[in-house]
């Protein structure tokens, strides 16, 4: 079998199928926050990261230069993500052409490129494509370097490890179902190379040290660690990663079905573990990094509630490495069960399934995160210099904040976050002649209505606009003489 030409096709399905309707939605909550970090100048931007992000700094550090050199279009600040998820792909079939053969390193290509979480996170203005590409790619090595020893693999490693554990905590995931595999490896007695790996993943947690400390304060600042409320919150949220790595955005409110794929492609992996039966080594490595990682996180949440839920560890996106030895099994069970035509109906019904639910990635979360493009431009269409804006809608309205452009207008902005911020209001309402405020679930800021109540005993409304998403904007002005309370 040629392998070149088809795995350059699974690539170029790969970006295809990531590139479909890239541009077609306004920036989200999460993007824009990206985006923004990202424009801030280099110094400042590791300072704030450090400070105020949870998230280690290459990718906003990649973002700055790209976001510099290709501007600021939805389209061109999501393509390095295709990019990245599309050579995911192709890193996946050589990682299972290392373990298993030719053919099954093909068909976890096929599976990883039709993958609607892998496919999501591709189109995605964040870091999961990049840790993704990353964390599969110093896998591999991983895998060269049990099997060859040389320390050109183990220094690739090394070097795609510390990249990974830069761009995401999550790959620490990849660390610790290393370590199972190793042990694994030295319980059954297996050729291992143990020094090398140790060496390798040391200097990748060495390279990694001069931002431990910021990870530190960071853990330090969430809520004090809490014993789990019970072992179903944590198993409930593996099992849902589970369905996800499988074949996420499946129709909401479907528990029979999600439960029955679960079942059944969970027990395809341990099949494909027990296929590679030729390659023992292979199925202990990819069950330990992918079933045994997920496992271990589990456990972590058994003990703390505030690790598990408090800094968004069990959650698909976080636990994305985990999903790549997770492929490969259900590769593998494919292309090696017996009889054939099993193996074969797996792969295909599995194939229909994310093909259905691809169309969701398309068309369903992103579009209700808001119109904020058209909101952004109403504003900034109808706003005079020395107007103040208001944003009653907590973190929701940082597209705002991304898409604004009051050009050479001087405007002010305050972002109520709670009642804290109610004096910044009352200032801005009595320096300003007209107010605008923007809305999107209010209430979760201001339940009581204080900002809408203040304004409307200092100043008369004039306008008012809805839209998409149940965002809104208001337009107060003054009401001649009658003082601001």
């Amino acid at each position: 079998m040629r392998r070149v030409p088809w795995t350059v096709g699974l690539v170029a399905l790969a970006a295809v199928v990531r590139l479909v309707r890239l541009g077609a939605w306004d920036i989200g909550l999460d993007e824009a926050y990206s985006a923004l970090v990202a424009a801030r100048p280099l110094l400042d931007l590791v300072g704030f990261v450090a400070r105020d992000d949870f998230h280690p700094p290459l990718y906003y550090l990649f973002l700055h230069v790209w976001q510099t050199v290709a501007g600021s279009s939805e389209f061109w600040l999501r393509f390095p993500s295709v990019v990245f998820g599309s050579l995911a792909v192709w890193v996946i079939s050589r990682l299972t052409t290392e373990l298993a053969d030719v053919r099954t390193g093909l068909v976890a290509g096929l599976l990883a490129a039709l993958s609607p979480l892998h496919v999501f996170h591709a189109q995605d203005l964040r870091m999961y494509a990049l840790l993704l590409l990353l964390g599969s790619t110093a896998l591999l090595y991983f895998a060269r370097g049990l099997r060859t020893g040389r320390a050109l693999d183990w220094g690739l490693h090394a070097g795609f490890l510390a990249l990974a554990l830069y761009t995401h905590y999550g790959a620490f995931l990849l660390v610790a179902g290393e370590a199972l595999a190793v042990v694994w490896l030295w319980a059954t007695r297996r050729p291992l190379p143990v020094r090398f790996w140790m060496a390798s993943a040391g200097v990748a947690l060495l390279s990694f040290l001069p931002w431990a400390h910021v990870l530190w304060q960071h853990l330090r600042r969430t809520a004090p660690p809490q014993a789990a409320d019970g072992i179903l919150i944590p198993i409930q949220q593996v099992a849902y990663t589970l369905v996800a790595f499988t074949s996420d955005f499946l129709p909401p409110g479907r528990p029979v079905l999600k439960a029955v794929i679960l079942l059944a492609f969970c027990a395809a992996a341990l099949s494909g573990a027990l296929a590679l039966r030729d390659r023992p080594s292979s199925g202990g490595i990819l069950l330990c990094t992918s079933l045994g990682a997920l496992a271990l996180v589990a456990l972590v949440g058994l003990r703390f509630r505030a690790i598990s839920v408090g800094t968004y560890v069990l959650i698909p996106r976080t636990l994305l490495v985990a999903s790549v030895g997770y492929l490969i099994l259900l590769a593998a069970a494919g292309t090696r069960l017996r009889p054939r035509p099993l193996g074969w109906g797996l792969l295909g019904a599995l194939v229909m399934l994310n093909l259905a639910a691809l169309p969701r990635v398309y068309s369903g979360p992103r579009p209700l995160w808001g119109p904020w493009r058209a909101v952004a431009a109403y504003v900034a269409e109808r706003i005079h210099s020395g107007d103040g804006i208001v944003v009653v809608s907590g973190h929701w309205a940082r597209p705002f904040d991304f898409y604004f452009r009051p050009h050479a207008k001087l405007v002010r902005i305050v972002r109520y976050y709670g009642r804290q911020d109610l004096e910044r209001v009352r200032a801005l309402v009595r320096e300003s002649p007209r107010v605008w405020v923007v809305l999107r679930q209010p209430e979760a800021v201001d339940p009581r209505g204080r900002v809408r109540t203040h304004l409307r005993s200092a100043m008369r409304p004039v306008s008012s606009a809805s839209f998409e998403t149940g965002i809104g904007v208001e337009t107060y002005t003054r009401m001649w003489g009658v003082s601001s309370p």
